[in-house]
């Protein structure tokens, strides 16, 4: 049996109960409805003769009326008529064992709460239209039920509303201040629990549009959509944070690859936890989609995430590579931002692909290489080249070309930066057709610029700083050395002797060509 019912207009705030109860037979179970109005001084009762017998129930429309009467019985206004639609199956042996069915329209609270409240509790969730977290969080939470962050946003995930944990507690805390919510330590409830619930069965059917809005507003999401269009895919919406991704194009990501399958974490670094329950997932969905175990060891999952993953977490990555023979790629969503002319989404996501699938070449490196993990085995001659410096020696450092010159160049500039002025050019930048001299003011703009990032507290000499003169003459050899003079008076303290490094890259380009000696 499918009992509903319909209320229009100003009768939105009744309730409506039917209780069905078992009489000799099926046949003679009575149907007996009762209504209230939630204003206090109105209580409404059922007219005499509208106790429906279960025999007079059949499909069709039906109409119960009611009265309403005053607290001392006086009847004040018009019968009430409630629309009453009545389905029932067509199953010679139907049994009815139902008993306190309840219609609900609308539940307002045993204890007399108003629907008075409603007009204020629902335009401070109006209010909130900006902030679609905020709107949500009611229509999910059930009066009464104390809820905290983490609670909530396993709840939100249903709902395909992807964010943050700490998205989700700002929504909380500002529904506090809305008045909607109430804080018991560390737990949460909506205030006015029937009045919460009215709004649920009235706007709970936004649940869905509002779940979008906050996927769509969320940055990461909006970032992972737009640079995996851009690098040629089509996505397939699996839930609040995961992807199918299919590619489009005609590269080498299309090698095998097939669809990935890719998840979001967004305000916290991936663990190793997470790989794992990536590759379980990547697993499933691989086998779903006609795949078998051998299948893993030709397939990528992605991991998009605006955190670098916890220390340790990449050990998991190679344990599963190694027994399951996926290759989980870890992206930072920074990377996003890297599109250039030169560089397509296609290009960032491949490099990255071919690195976790081990199929980058490590020696393809095409500038100095930097941070502490890159920089290893030259620690000896670099500390030689400093012990050096510090004796006041020259040193001269050649190699083949790609044999790590410019990065451990840098790699000392980093060492000494506090300790002395350093001026670093690159004589492929500042040499010119027409001569050397703009090696020079290049020189002393290096030391100046060193000085301020370093001594801001220093007071800098009145330097000349030379427009294009076209060529290297003796007045500005020697204004040179002058401003050099002048950097190293202000510098050197009394009794002590300041150095000044000057580090020049690629210096064989101030060498004429064709000489030998």
């Amino acid at each position: 049996i499918v009992l509903t019912a319909s209320l229009e207009g100003d009768l939105a705030p009744l309730i409506a109960m039917l209780t069905i109860t078992d009489a000799d037979s099926p046949l003679e179970d009575v149907a007996v409805a009762y209504a209230w109005d939630p204003r206090p001084e109105t209580d409404w009762r059922p007219l005499d003769g509208d106790v429906i017998a279960a025999s007079g129930l059949v499909s069709g429309s039906h109409v119960l009326a009611f009265r309403a009467s005053d607290p001392d019985g006086n009847t004040s206004l018009e019968p009430l008529e409630v629309p009453i639609q009545v389905v029932i199956p067509p199953s010679p042996n139907l049994t009815w064992l139902l008993i306190g069915a309840l219609v609900t329209l609308m539940v307002v609270g045993a204890a007399g709460v108003s629907l008075r409240h409603y007009p204020a509790y629902a335009g401070q969730w109006v209010a909130a239209r900006d902030y679609p977290l905020q709107q949500i969080i009611p229509l999910v939470v059930t009066p009464g039920e104390s809820v905290d962050g983490e609670r909530l946003s396993q709840r939100l995930r249903t709902t395909q509303a992807f964010s943050t944990g700490d998205q989700v507690q700002d929504a909380l805390d500002g529904l506090v201040e809305r008045g909607l919510m109430q804080r018991e330590g560390d737990v949460y409830r909506l205030v006015s629990p029937w009045t919460a619930q009215v709004h649920r069965w009235v706007q709970g059917k936004n649940i869905p549009t509002l779940a979008e809005r906050i996927r769509t507003q969320h940055p990461l999401y909006a970032r992972t959509r737009d640079f995996f269009t851009q690098a040629r895919f089509r996505l397939e919406e699996l839930g609040a944070e995961e992807f199918l991704l299919t590619p489009q194009g005609q590269d080498h990501l299309q090698a095998g690859y097939g669809a990935v399958y890719t998840r979001l974490i967004a305000g916290r670094p991936p663990t190793g936890d997470d790989f794992t329950a990536v590759c379980e997932a990547a697993r499933q969905r691989y086998e779903a989609a006609g795949g078998d175990e051998t299948d893993m060891a030709h397939r990528v999952a992605m991991v998009i995430s605006d955190r670098r993953p916890e220390p340790g977490a990449r050990y998991r990555l190679y344990e599963i590579r190694q027994r399951e023979g996926l290759a989980i790629v870890p992206l930072d969503s920074a990377l996003f931002g890297q599109i250039k002319p030169n560089r397509t989404a296609s290009d960032i996501l491949a490099a990255e692909i071919d690195q976790a699938t081990g199929q980058q070449n490590l020696y393809a490196i095409s500038g100095p290489v930097s941070g502490d993990l890159s920089f290893f085995g030259r620690e000896r001659v670099l500390q030689e080249i400093i012990d050096l410096l510090d004796a006041g020696q020259p040193v001269g450092l050649f190699g083949l070309r790609k044999v790590g010159k410019t990065s451990l160049i840098q790699r000392l500039q980093g060492r000494l930066d506090q300790r002395r002025p350093i001026a670093f050019v690159d004589t492929q930048t500042t040499v010119r057709q027409q001569g050397v001299w703009p090696l020079y003011p290049a020189i002393v703009a290096a030391f100046v610029a060193h000085l301020q990032r370093t001594r801001s507290d220093l007071a800098l000499p009145d330097l000349r700083l030379w427009p294009e003169a076209g060529s290297l003459s003796p007045a500005m050899a020697e204004s040179f050395l002058q401003d050099l003079r002048a950097l190293h008076a202000t510098l050197a303290q009394p009794g002590e002797k300041e150095r000044m490094l000057l580090i020049v890259d690629e210096i064989d380009r101030l060498l004429p060509a064709g000489r030998t000696e």
